[in-house]
């Protein structure tokens, strides 16, 4: 099911992306994929795995971290968004990971291209996008030990006012 909301359309076009590149989806099952953004094939309202066992590592999630404040003028509405990809390979040895890591930045490499073309009410809304800072450190999540962010960017949107209301 496409997305029609803009954020979420960021979002499931970033997994394109990742999807698109065979490197990737090599070392990452699709069970592994952790989605939070779609309804329908693929995706569950509790994506995240419990009980983690070494067939569901390493595995990959794109999460959305917040934005920017929104403004705007007499007839624009302007938003960041920022998403991160994190990957855990169960291990604090960041080694691990870097075929994984390397494969994602292969991914994402033409990621500004792909943004500023996405449509929604038939007009482009992607006006910037930029890579963000990362930080190597390593934190447990569900147990799971290894977790990192290899991946971050702000995407800043613009809405035509008027198109807003429901």
């Amino acid at each position: 099911m496409a997305a029609t909301n803009p954020i979420t359309m960021v979002l499931e076009e970033l997994w394109d992306l990742l999807e698109l590149n065979s490197g990737f989806t090599d070392l990452i099952p699709v069970g592994n994929r952790i989605k939070y953004s779609e309804t329908g094939s693929g995706y569950d309202d509790e994506p995240e795995k419990f009980g983690v066992s070494s067939a569901d590592l390493p595995e990959v999630r794109i999460i959305g971290v917040g934005g920017g404040p929104m403004r705007e003028t007499s007839n624009m509405t302007f938003t960041t968004r920022h998403f991160a990809v994190q990957m855990s390979s169960g291990s604090r040895q960041m080694a691990i990971g870097d075929n994984v890591v390397w494969e994602i930045i292969r991914a994402l490499s033409d990621w500004k291209t792909t943004m500023e073309a996405l449509t929604w009410n038939s007009k482009t809304f992607v006006d910037d996008c930029a890579l963000a800072r990362t930080q190597s450190k390593l934190t447990d999540d569900r147990g799971v030990t290894g977790w990192v962010t290899v991946w971050a960017a702000a995407v800043q949107m613009h809405f035509t006012t008027s198109d807003l209301p429901p």
